[in-house]
């Protein structure tokens, strides 16, 4: 899988992409350094589940990604964030070359008239 990174100045799409981030690891470590640049924008992702664990709890938060491009995993950088917001994406923020044209924007989704698209994830709690 590789991660999109966002540009430092104005939190624009960098074209700097980080292939092979997460290479071969199953299990991501949260902690708020992990959001110092906002967020991680993964893509390429094999999973068809993402699951959200405490070390403190048997509870967890399991949501469904099959078939969405990008997974957007997201919280404050400060310590007193209590939340983490973990997204499936189909569009992304304007690059930092954008051409303001909104049908160039990565991952846009585009439909001929009178057509439609069906996208679903589900999100699962449980002990």
């Amino acid at each position: 899988m590789a991660r999109l990174p966002l540009t430092k100045q104005k939190g624009l799409l960098s074209d700097h992409k980080i292939e092979k981030y997460f290479d071969n690891v199953n299990e991501l470590q949260l902690n708020h350094l992990l959001f110092k640049d906002r967020v991680i924008i993964l893509e390429e992702l094999k999973s068809k589940t993402v699951s959200i664990k405490s070390k403190h709890s048997t509870m967890h938060v399991k949501i469904g990604i099959t078939d969405f491009p990008f997974l957007g995993i997201w919280s404050a950088p400060k310590p007193s964030a209590t939340f983490i917001c973990v997204e499936p994406w189909y569009g992304l923020s304007d690059s930092y070359d954008t051409s303001g044209d909104f049908k160039s924007k990565k991952g846009i989704q585009s439909l001929e008239p009178r057509k439609s698209f069906l996208m679903k994830y589900f999100i699962e709690i449980a002990h």
